[in-house]
């Protein structure tokens, strides 16, 4: 059976994904499958329990601002990833700065799926009015007001793009499977690393995303040795860019890019180097950075240690940045 490309997601690469739900007699031990899905539907289906779980979660939190205990229950019991409410922290913080000189904010999320920051961004500031109230208050700075945002996804799934306008109905928001249709200028840029390796196949590509941004947050993996193509546990394809090449390109793209080095690693198992990156330009990184330690130094010193893994990371953790450049030097 000859497969298309759109079925192996752009990959050249032959793989598939599939998804199967039914029983097991435990008795007799025999099987009945009840649905069984291919390719895209497959990876539609499983991510949107996934991300919509999550959704519910942060909904469910939200609802028990007031009860540490609850809120770690359910975090630790229904959040996919034990570090999403940290993105959506430096996220926050992002939109935060960015608005002070930026009337018309927005937000893109390259793959957005059902674009669950906005549930997560909303915990996150109902958290900080009600545990680190100082922090909220800042001089100027005041709460951001989710409902000014344009939220913008691209996604290469019809039904994600639909589904995400449909469950934030009260928001701004506009998706699109193409990136001719997306308005020319963002404020923030957003991807996570998984969807980088999906969807990018040079550094050029990638820092085009990037453009007409004022700033950048990603996490990505990137090659130590020579830029690789292979299938990860999705069944899709991806492609590891060679650091060399990356640190190239980025310095041509009018940007900077700073890591930050508590999760940023390298992994020599893999022949990998795992990058957790802001980038911008003039002095908007800089102002990121120090928003982004006095928060976390904050949060660590002053909150319930119940509420501490929240913020992914140790309590005395210093959070330190450092540039790309030097980073990639060091190893």
């Amino acid at each position: 059976m000859k497969m298309t490309n759109k079925e192996f997601y752009g990959s050249k690469l032959q793989s598939l994904s599939y998804l199967e739900f039914g029983s097991i007699d435990l008795q007799s031990g025999s099987k009945s499958v009840y649905d069984f899905q291919l390719h895209s539907k497959a990876y539609d289906w499983l991510m949107n329990a996934r991300y919509s779980n999550d959704i519910v979660a942060y909904i469910d939190m939200n609802n028990n601002i007031q009860n540490p205990d609850k809120i770690i229950e359910i975090f630790d019991a229904e959040m996919h990833h034990p570090d999403d409410a940290s993105l959506n922290l430096s996220k926050w913080i992002a939109l935060e700065l960015l608005q002070k000189s930026d009337k018309d904010i927005s937000f893109f999320e390259l793959g957005q799926t059902l674009l669950g920051c906005i549930e997560g961004i909303e915990f996150i500031q109902n958290f900080l009015t009600e545990y680190l109230t100082s922090t909220v208050a800042e001089p100027n700075a005041g709460t951001l007001a989710l409902k000014d945002v344009q939220w913008i996804g691209m996604d290469i799934s019809h039904y994600f793009n639909i589904l995400a306008k449909i469950i934030h109905s009260s928001y701004n928001v506009h998706t699109s499977e193409n990136f001719e249709d997306l308005p020319r200028k963002k404020s923030l840029f957003f991807a996570k690393g998984v969807t980088l390796l999906y969807a990018i196949r040079d550094a050029d590509q990638f820092f085009k995303l990037m453009e007409n941004s004022t700033l950048g947050l990603f996490d990505y993996s990137l090659s130590l040795g020579q830029t690789e193509e292979r299938i990860i546990g999705t069944g899709k394809g991806v492609t590891y860019l060679n650091r060399n090449t990356f640190l190239e390109a980025s310095n041509k793209s009018g940007g900077e890019i700073w890591v930050r080095k508590r999760t940023s690693k390298p992994i020599p198992s893999e022949n990998r180097i795992l990058i957790d990156a802001v980038w911008g330009k003039d002095n908007i990184v800089d102002s990121f950075i120090k928003r982004d330690q006095e928060i976390r130094s904050l949060a660590m010193n002053t909150l319930d240690p119940r509420l501490r893994p929240l913020f992914y990371q140790a309590a005395k953790d210093n959070n330190d940045w450092i540039s790309l450049e030097e980073f990639l030097s060091d190893i």
